[in-house]
């Protein structure tokens, strides 16, 4: 159940990542599925549009890129298709002969594809239509009525491969998830099914889970206090100050440090020259964000203590393990725990962005 949602999830990171270095020129066709293509503009480049609504009435002889609210797309795109939007229509006109990438609430897929990698709360694939090779799909409710040439991965609440006057074929194996399981057409899945049981939305950790999260509170805020401590002495304390005198600046840092960075680093991803770069800077991105935590505790942990002699460093310490543990706490709280940790990760890494590109002041910080 969770490894096949997972899984999916992982898949799509994997492969937006790794995109730049594999090729996906597709010559197959089938007489299950059919395109009409008539547009002949083409733009003998990669793609990027951003803008409340897009139709793609242009071909594209590289990958494209589209961010909306609602796109359209009717063309042939030799590259990759990744679009971000609320909804998604790909039309019979359309034609992509590498892989499309979505998030979206709605996606109508009425073409085809080399692969669909598809999370969203509803998508719909027409009949004569679909993928030569694989599905992932992570959504709410899945209406397959075309054709999937290899495997089908789904996630779902509902699923469907009838439609009117239409049935869904996969040729390869179906390897699905939902909260029960369904009868499926005769001849619909020409290889193996394998289901596993939904797994229900969990609301509460048990006791052992709860221990351990504040177990690993602990030792991540002790090993980033202590590096921070002992070996960053000078950039702790300018970041103490920062925290308390340029507050504003920031947050809004974080803020849009929080939204710029992947975008940068998905660009660099799928440009040929700029893909180690790309990947190293989302590393370091999955890294800020991640000890975000618990460099503000050490950071809150030096204001509060305010120590001016090493004598009083334990003092500074347990400090910074009881915010660390606060944090923690709060953070597991439905709802609440995701607004509390989003804004102490966008401080957070406010805070390390700032002093590192923005703070030019060489002058050494009083203490305060």
């Amino acid at each position: 159940m969770k490894k096949l949602k997972f899984g999916i999830l992982s898949i799509i990171l994997v492969l937006i990542i790794s995109i730049s270095g594999i090729s996906f020129a597709t010559n197959d066709t089938s007489s299950d599925l059919q395109v009409n293509n008539t547009n002949q503009t083409s733009l003998a480049s990669d793609l990027y549009l951003t803008d409340d609504t897009i139709e793609l009435t242009q071909n594209v002889e590289g990958n494209a890129f589209l961010f909306g609210k609602e796109v359209t797309v009717s063309s042939q795109i030799d590259g990759n298709l990744v679009i971000m939007a609320d909804t998604v229509n790909i039309t019979d006109d359309a034609y992509i002969d590498a892989s499309v990438f979505v998030l979206a609430k709605t996606i109508q897929f009425d073409t085809l594809s080399s692969h669909l990698y598809a999370v969203c709360n509803e998508l719909n694939i027409s009949s004569d239509h679909g993928v030569y090779k694989d599905l992932y799909v992570l959504a709410k409710k899945v209406s397959m009525h075309g054709t999937v040439g290899r495997d089908a991965y789904i996630y779902a609440d509902e699923l469907s491969l009838s439609g009117n006057n239409s049935v869904g074929v996969i040729k390869g194996d179906l390897t699905y998830s939902l909260p029960e399981d369904i009868e499926f057409p005769e001849g619909s899945i020409v290889g193996e099914k394998n289901y596993s049981k939904k797994a229900e939305m969990k609301t509460a950790l048990d006791f052992h889970e709860i221990l351990l999260h504040f177990v690993n509170a602990i030792f991540a805020a002790s090993l980033i206090y202590l590096i921070l401590k002992f070996f960053l002495a000078k950039g702790l304390q300018k970041s103490s100050s920062c925290l308390a005198t340029k507050f504003g600046k920031v947050f809004l840092t974080g803020l849009i440090s929080l939204i710029v960075i992947p975008i940068v680093s998905v660009l660099l991803l799928f440009s040929k020259v700029g893909f180690v770069l790309g990947v190293i800077l989302l590393a370091i991105y999955m890294l800020m964000l991640a000890i975000a935590p618990y460099f503000l505790s050490a950071i809150l942990g030096r204001r509060m203590a305010n120590n001016k002699t090493q004598t009083k460093v334990i003092v500074e310490y347990l400090i910074t393990i009881a915010i660390a543990l606060v944090i923690s706490a709060v953070s597991i709280i439905p709802y609440i725990g995701f607004i509390v940790g989003l804004f102490i990760s966008i401080l957070g890494l406010g805070v390390i962005i700032y002093n590192i590109f923005f703070d030019s002041n060489k002058k050494e910080i009083s203490q305060n």
